[in-house]
């Protein structure tokens, strides 16, 4: 398992760039594939997005040192959406996220790897948990991949929650 992560840590093939600093091109792009009935059903917000919300959240990102998001590129193809929440320095971790563009298949490992690599390489964090409804198994899948541990379980309004970490 820990090889599998380093691997993917490792690679230099994917870049993240942080919402703020892309093109204003991909914030309507962003928005409508967290707006895609697929990968909205998944988050803890799943209603749909406005612009106007989303216009709001970008904007305020870099005022909050405690939340990071950015758009995974392997080469100029975008691939996905990564997430750095209650990003706490002095404890070393973070809650993270993430998920493909709609209709592209496969990416959870180079979404995983990049991210990872954010928080662990750049960021220099010493642990990351996420947050898994019991009944996504893919993400829960990829997330034992990566060697991630359940620590718990939390209740949620629209279900049970894995909670899942990782710790260097």
């Amino acid at each position: 398992l820990r090889t599998h992560m380093a691997m993917w840590i490792g690679s230099n093939s994917t870049r993240i760039e942080a919402f703020p600093q892309l093109d204003t091109k991909w914030h309507g792009k962003i928005l409508s594939w967290r707006n895609d009935a697929t990968i909205r059903h998944w988050m803890f917000t799943d209603r749909p997005i406005t612009p106007e919300e989303h216009q709001t959240f970008v904007r305020n990102l870099p005022k909050d040192s405690a939340r990071f998001y950015g758009l995974v590129f392997k080469g100029e193809e975008s691939s996905g959406v990564v997430n750095l929440t209650a990003i706490d320095h002095e404890k070393g971790s973070a809650h993270i996220g993430l998920y493909a563009r709609p209709g592209v298949k496969g990416a959870g490992d180079m979404l995983m790897g990049a991210l990872l690599h954010e928080a662990f390489i750049k960021r220099r964090l010493k642990k990351v948990r996420a947050e898994v409804f019991a009944d996504n198994e893919r993400a829960i899948t990829l997330y034992r991949r990566f060697g991630f541990q359940e620590k718990g379980v939390k209740v949620h309004e629209k279900g049970k929650l894995l909670i899942m970490e990782l710790a260097l």
